[in-house]
């Protein structure tokens, strides 16, 4: 009973709620919402948010499978499996067995974290909190969340506001807390 209180109170700790925001960006305006993980989520291989329940759920199943090298297990969680499969194969072979293990391991060993989930419709950025610019982008589809790999000039309206989102955001022009 008393751990079920303690992870309870931790959960509704690292959620705020989501608030709703306008950005006008080139004369159009962008709305969207964010939510502040305070604290941080932590980018790590915990097991309770190793499945796609949630954005950053997925995200971290996803690296983790990456991680281990299970390019098919990683590719099932994306929009475009092909694409994942191809790139990642592609990169392996590039740089060996050995350095893809210790390229995908210092995801999880570089202390990183999501500070914000920003949402435009069913699209999600998570954004890490020692690199403004980095974002993983997840689709929700009906009630399951899915890694996006956006193509540029290629992405739905929702990927290209969320784009100009963190691109103004790493620039320092938008602020998320």
């Amino acid at each position: 009973m008393r751990l079920a209180l303690v992870l309870m109170f931790l959960l509704v700790r690292q959620l705020c709620q989501a608030e709703e925001r306008s950005y006008v960006y080139k004369g159009r305006t962008i709305r969207y919402t964010v939510t502040v993980f305070k604290p941080p989520l932590p980018i790590n291989l915990d097991p309770r948010h190793m499945n796609q329940d949630s954005a950053p759920n997925t995200a971290l199943l996803f690296l983790a499978r990456l991680r281990e090298g299970d390019l098919e297990g990683a590719a099932a969680l994306c929009t475009s499996p092909e694409h994942v499969i191809d790139v990642y194969a592609k990169y392996k072979a590039r740089v060996s067995d050995q350095v893809y293990a210790e390229q995908m391991s210092r995801v999880f060993e570089d202390g990183l974290h999501y500070s914000f989930d920003v949402v435009v419709g069913a699209e999600h950025a998570l954004l890490a909190d020692k690199r403004p610019g980095l974002a993983h982008f997840v689709r929700e589809r009906d009630g399951k969340f899915f890694i996006e790999f956006p193509q540029p000039g290629r992405g739905s309206k929702e990927i290209q506001d969320l784009s100009v989102l963190v691109n103004e955001n790493e620039a320092g022009r938008l602020k998320f807390e």
